[in-house]
């Protein structure tokens, strides 16, 4: 599946009439629609500590299986947003790296719950 590949609350923007408009397509490409939707999921429920709302994940993956979409319960559609985040570390500053290991490790220790939920 072609995709943005990054659609980050940084990424979008909301349209006076309701809609958004998706920016920065630097890593637009072939992505596994299932990894794309969790990741989509997880961007958007991560709170600025590294926590993750749990409500915002489980409406996203909702809206996509509305859509038509599969999510499986395994702990591999998890996958894209961690690489992402693990190249993403690289690059970071000091202060975003930090906040991206939050993400990591928050991840990390509610793994097995996320892919209970998506049960």
């Amino acid at each position: 599946m072609r995709s943005h590949g990054d659609l980050h609350p940084k990424n979008a923007l909301l349209r006076s009439d309701g809609s958004l408009a998706l920016l920065d397509w630097d890593t637009a490409g072939g992505y596994l629609a299932e990894r794309e939707a969790v990741g989509v999921a997880l961007d958007w429920a991560t709170r600025v500590d590294g926590s993750f709302d749990l409500e915002r994940f489980d409406a996203a993956v909702e809206g996509y299986r509305e859509g038509g979409g599969k999510v499986p319960a395994e702990p591999w559609v998890f996958g894209g947003w961690a690489r992402g985040y693990l190249d993403f570390l690289g690059r970071a500053g000091e202060e975003e790296g930090e906040r991206t290991q939050a993400r990591l490790g928050m991840l990390a220790t509610t793994l097995h719950d996320l892919v209970k939920r998506l049960a």
